[in-house]
């Protein structure tokens, strides 16, 4: 029922943990390289290292071994890391969705890893969280379509074990995109306090899980965060009055990272509801509460023991000790291959939204001159995001794949075209814009995830990009916009006015990932954009919850019905059809 955090194969024998974490940015102990070749070995080494069971010599309690799976395998190096779950969404084709989920499979599981902590379900109100780019929409049948369509690709149509032994892990029940201020981690709104009634909550907060359920969800996250006051950890109302009893989960809910430490937690969650503790800076303390306390029954610990042991036998892992494991050659060279770097640039491509395209500037002629510039237009790092190699993810070279001035570059050279070298010289202007911007938690963030990811303000694109614009504007050639962001963020702000008028045509990226070649497929023609917006882009700062007329006196003290109710800049769904704009 408790997590041991990134051991080696010996602490396995000796302890007989049933679960591991590695925790984002960890690569495994005893692991000789950051690639899924060199964690492969090492993982299956802990796998193998389970004992057997008391005086049953064959027979041992297979090991889950877990890891946050967010887009693809995106723990190590030369994997394809696909678009975020808000740029998958824009793409509203739940086949293509399922089948990006059996390539991520294939590359998480070439690693040896049996259990992902994914794919997230909540839907999203505040535009200022840290992880909206997680989210798959602000709606929540929307949500919920993207959410089943990827776990049926992770395990399996059939439910789980039915394609696969990857055990997904949703997070996090629930309504953890309806929290509001004061932030429980110390940003704006991330583990925040939900202020909903049971209606609501199952009609925001619950519903993308329907489905998945029905799909074969074997693991759920509990979040972190409030209900009315009421810590979801150790809320028996949330785990098991409506998870397991309304909604019938039969998997098991564990705890976000640290939450419920403490004895007193400890024992609170456990009769909640929780099944198993992710809890790597209280783990012995953790153990020893489980073993001593007084005021868990031993139904409760059987239930939480039952429900663990079937997700791992449906999962289809081993009982016995008979059971090799050594590395998947086969997977090991599919992943990162050509192959599945096609799927991740036809990802690329169908999750662009095309927003704006006034004068017909798209397509692009490819025997244009074209310039590219802005700070999202040549780094791997900045457009795969945070939960990239590392937690917060980072700008620069952190993995093998395509910027999108590569993918414009390749599709020029091979048209008979060029990239510029000066505004003054080319054809058409292409400025693609990336976050840069001040967090609440101090700090300078291009890349993020969760608490470090929370703003006061999502006017948080680059000011040098908005700067490179206006002078691509003043150039008086046709302007491309290019939006390589983890959130709807502000287009005009009082900091800038006329940023929208600066170009002709405007096109939601969100974070693509190693594909860059897929922009380049909608810049040019090759693909022509289907993709529409899953989450809306507000107008100014004001309107950054996007729900915050729902409650009678507004929601998180917004009282946005008075003012005319929300009016995005561009709504939910908007996007031109191929090259065609309303």
């Amino acid at each position: 029922m408790v997590m041991s955090d990134n051991p080696g194969a010996g602490h396995i024998t000796s302890t007989g943990n049933g679960s591991v974490l590695l925790a984002g940015g960890e690569t495994p102990t005893g692991s000789t390289s950051n690639t899924v070749g060199g964690w492969a070995p090492t993982v299956d080494a802990v796998l193998a290292a389970v004992p057997a069971v008391g005086a049953m010599p064959t027979m041992k309690i297979p090991l889950l071994y877990g890891f946050d799976a967010v887009h693809g395998n995106n723990g190590t190096t030369g994997t394809v890391v696909f678009p975020h779950n808000a740029g998958m969404a824009s793409s509203r084709n739940a086949a293509f969705v399922q089948m990006v989920g059996q390539i991520e499979a294939q590359e998480i599981t070439a690693a040896g890893i049996n259990w992902m902590f994914g794919p997230f379900a909540g839907t999203t109100w505040d535009y200022r969280w840290g992880r909206v780019y997680e989210s798959f929409s602000e709606d929540p049948t929307w949500a919920g379509e993207m959410l089943t369509a990827l776990i049926q690709g992770l395990q399996g149509t059939g439910g789980l074990g039915s394609s696969t032994h990857l055990l997904g892990c949703s997070t996090h029940a629930a309504a953890d995109g309806q929290g509001g201020p004061p932030s429980g981690k110390g940003g704006v709104v991330d583990r925040g306090n939900s202020v909903l009634t049971d209606a609501q909550m199952e009609q925001y907060g619950l519903a993308p899980y329907v489905p998945a359920l029905a799909a074969g969800l074997g693991c759920i996250m509990v979040s972190d965060g409030s209900w009315n006051g009421n810590y979801m950890t150790t809320y028996s109302h949330l785990i098991t009055d409506l998870l397991k009893g309304t909604y019938g989960f039969k998997g098991f809910v564990i705890t976000d990272y640290n939450s419920a430490c403490g004895a007193a937690d400890t024992v609170s969650a456990t009769n909640a509801g929780v099944d198993m503790f992710m809890a790597p800076g209280c783990e012995q303390g953790t153990i020893q509460s489980l073993a001593t306390a007084t005021g868990i029954t031993d139904a409760r610990i059987d239930d939480a023991a039952s429900r663990i042991l079937n997700a791992k036998c449906q999962a289809g892992n081993s009982f016995m000790t008979t059971q090799t494991y050594t590395p998947n050659q086969t997977l090991i060279s599919a992943a990162g291959s050509a192959a599945h770097r096609k799927v991740g640039e036809q990802a690329v491509a169908q999750s662009l939204v095309l927003l704006q395209n006034n004068n017909k500037v798209l397509p692009i002629l490819k025997t244009a001159k074209v310039f590219v510039g802005g700070s999202g237009s040549n780094d791997i790092g900045t457009q795969c995001g945070g939960w990239t190699i590392s937690w917060q993810g980072n700008t620069g070279n952190v993995t093998t794949g395509t910027t999108i001035q590569q993918g414009i570059a390749a599709t020029l050279t091979g048209g008979g075209g060029s990239v510029a070298t000066s505004m003054a010289d080319a054809d058409v202007e292409v400025i693609v814009l990336a976050e840069m911007f001040n967090a609440h938690i101090p700090a300078v963030k291009v890349t993020y995830a969760e608490f470090e990811g929370d703003t006061d303000s999502i006017d948080t694109l680059n000011p040098a990009d908005i700067s490179l614009l206006t002078m691509a504007r003043m150039s008086g050639k046709p302007v491309v916009a290019i939006l390589v962001t983890g959130r709807p963020v502000l287009i005009n702000s009082p900091k800038h006015t006329a940023t929208l008028t600066d170009a002709d045509a405007w096109i939601a990226a969100w974070l693509p990932g190693t594909e860059g070649e897929g922009v380049a497929d909608v810049l040019f023609g090759d693909y022509p954009p289907t993709g529409k917006l899953s989450h809306s882009f507000p107008p100014d700062d004001a309107s950054a919850n996007i729900m915050c007329g729902l409650a009678p006196g507004g929601y998180a003290q917004k009282n946005c019905i008075s003012e005319g109710g929300y009016k995005p800049l561009w709504a939910l769904g908007a996007g031109c059809t191929a090259y065609t704009c309303p």
